[in-house]
């Protein structure tokens, strides 16, 4: 069995939508360039589940759900030690031009911190950013405590 050829160039959303699965591991695009992402840490996990089910109370009235690891349209980030180039520099800049209108990026490193960003002529703008209890008017009212996120 022989496996098909990597690309030698940057790829395109559409090109990387053409690949197979990837069935080895995870993996996702930034700046063009396949890049493997290890699975989350159990810290890590927590978090997000634990920011969905707050989420998903306040998302239900508007008709939302939050859903894990699929193209969205609110980005959430929970930042891991491997990922904060990635997620505050590339993947701001890649969201933005995808025209997702909303990037969150919720960093537990020392304290749990939201910043919340909506795009804005193409652009990013922070529009919070903070600890403790956060309330956020897009897209649908949403209240987070962050110090209810990890265990």
């Amino acid at each position: 069995m022989t496996a098909a050829p990597w690309p030698d160039h940057r790829l395109t959303l559409e090109e990387w939508d053409e690949l197979p699965e990837d069935e080895v591991g995870r993996s996702e695009l930034v700046d063009g360039v396949r890049v493997a992402t290890p699975s989350a840490a159990s810290d890590r996990q927590t978090v997000i589940k634990r920011l969905s089910r707050q989420l998903d109370a306040d998302l239900d009235d508007a008709g939302l759900e939050t859903v894990a690891d699929i193209d969205v349209v609110l980005a959430v980030e929970v930042v891991s030690p491997g990922s904060v180039r990635v997620d505050r520099m590339h993947k701001l800049a890649e969201y933005a031009e995808a025209a997702i209108p909303h990037y969150w990026i919720v960093d537990i490193e020392d304290a749990p911190r939201l910043e919340a960003f909506t795009l804005v002529d193409g652009a990013y703008e922070k529009v919070a950013e903070g600890s403790g209890v956060i309330q956020l008017a897009e897209p649908a009212p949403v209240t987070i405590d962050l110090d209810q996120l990890l265990p």
